[in-house]
């Protein structure tokens, strides 16, 4: 009984995780074939012993096994009908299942299809095979490869976290994207090459401890918590992405190298914590890509930014030193918790384009009082000033009206209730 109900727990939680993704889901294109196939038989019993599912277009859907042996082979057609998919669940902690072959028209593995398959250690598949679904291989802890998915398009959220033995991958030029934990705990894996084209979701290698090698294809961006603690990971290189998100390299102890290029806009916060490479960025104001200030190595009192720091990370952190600061020149974002933490920080002044202050940029800067703001701001982040008990005078460079159109996330009481002066520059 306790086995069931913890069953159903896990597999209601996954559900709403992926109603909660349907909004996302692109609109279909103008003279597409939005109509879902209809049941019109179910509950049949192959001569395999498969449970499965008869649709209106002639397709077959398996949802089950009726024994527990230990090889499981769908086969191309049942009944003259071609087997295109597995249900949701359909071998759901199957505690029996060591290996499972695919049919040639298989083309999608449904939600939880074979979560909790503690025995399972290999899958071979054809490249009919286009997506697997959330959840599809979730705790598969023996599972070592997934073979022969050579037309794969798609890898959803979660597919293969807590696959710790997952070593072998292959990931072909089809695929467009692998979603968020997708690979998550996977420590086993050593070497990824990502296809021309593909995206990847927050968390996607998060943790794969064993993973040196990286090739990023074409990626332009690399989301938040990417390589989280990917331990083993020695260099990357950088010089096509755009964007690298909050805590992307976090926990990357033996990354040494890093390319980077002109086309690196934005580094997120805590990006390269930890990594040797971080550490041996000397400078005063080390700057990567683009103007991205991502380490200040100075001293305390008064700072001024270089006039070519054009995006601010979390370079100041937990600063104690700084007493003051000025940022003008080219910068146009003080990023997430840039100046997060800087207790000794009094007064701020923001003379140059910039149109985003960050989530927690100047959280808990408890000393602060006196604060500039440019008529070029747009946006205020999540609890950019909060812990700002003292801050008292907010100067700003436009009007009233100006300023009542700034957008004011949540968290940031300090601020809005202090004392605003309107039309004032530096």
């Amino acid at each position: 009984m306790k086995h069931k109900k913890t069953k159903f727990i896990i597999l209601m939680l996954s559900a709403l995780l992926a109603l909660s993704l349907v909004g996302c889901m692109p609109a279909p294109s103008e003279g597409e074939d939005t109509t879902e196939a209809k049941v019109v038989s179910a509950g049949l019993v192959s001569p395999e012993g498969l449970f499965y599912d008869v649709y209106d277009n002639g397709e077959v859907t398996v949802t089950g096994r009726r024994d527990g042996t230990r090889e499981l082979i769908i086969p191309d057609e049942i009944d003259s009908r071609p087997v295109t998919a597995v249900a949701n669940e359909a071998f759901s902690f199957d505690g029996y299942l060591v290996y499972a072959r695919l049919g040639a028209n298989l083309r999608t593995i449904g939600e939880n299809a074979f979560y909790g398959c503690t025995e399972l250690v290999r899958v071979d598949a054809t490249a009919a095979l286009e997506s697997i679904g959330f959840f599809a291989f979730y705790g598969c802890s023996l599972l070592s490869s997934v073979n022969g998915a050579t037309g794969l398009v798609k890898i959803f959220d979660s597919a293969f976290w807590a696959c710790p033995a997952l070593c072998k991958l292959e990931l072909p030029e089809t695929l467009k994207e692998i979603g968020a934990s997708a690979f998550y705990g996977a420590s086993s894996l050593c070497e990824v090459e990502l296809p021309d084209g593909v995206v990847i979701g927050p968390q996607a290698f998060y943790g794969c401890s064993s993973l040196y090698r990286v090739e990023l294809g074409g990626l332009c961006e690399i989301p938040d918590e990417a390589f989280y603690n990917c331990s083993s990971l020695v260099s990357v290189d950088l010089s096509e992405i755009s964007s690298v998100g909050d805590r992307a390299f976090y926990g990357c102890t033996a990354l040494s190298s890093v390319d980077e290029d002109s086309t690196l806009e934005r580094v997120g916060s805590s990006a390269f914590y930890g990594s040797p490479w971080l550490a041996s960025l000397t400078d005063e104001f080390a700057t990567v890509g683009d103007g991205v200030l991502i380490k200040y190595n100075g001293g305390g009192g008064s700072v001024k930014l270089p006039r070519g720091v054009k995006y601010v990370s979390d370079a100041f952190a937990e600063n104690k030193e700084i007493v003051s600061v000025e940022i003008s020149g080219k910068a146009t974002v003080i990023g997430t918790n840039a100046f997060y933490a800087c207790r000794a920080l009094e007064s701020v002044l923001i003379s140059a384009d910039v149109s985003l202050i960050g989530d927690g940029a100047f959280m808990s800067c408890s000393r602060l009082r006196t604060l500039y703001l440019p008529d070029s701001l747009e946006e205020i982040g999540d609890s950019a000033f909060s812990g700002c008990l003292l801050l008292s005078s907010v100067k700003y460079a436009g009007d009233a009206e100006d300023f009542a159109k700034i957008n004011v996330s949540l968290g940031n009481t300090h601020l809005t209730g202090a004392n605003i002066a309107h039309g004032e520059r530096p």
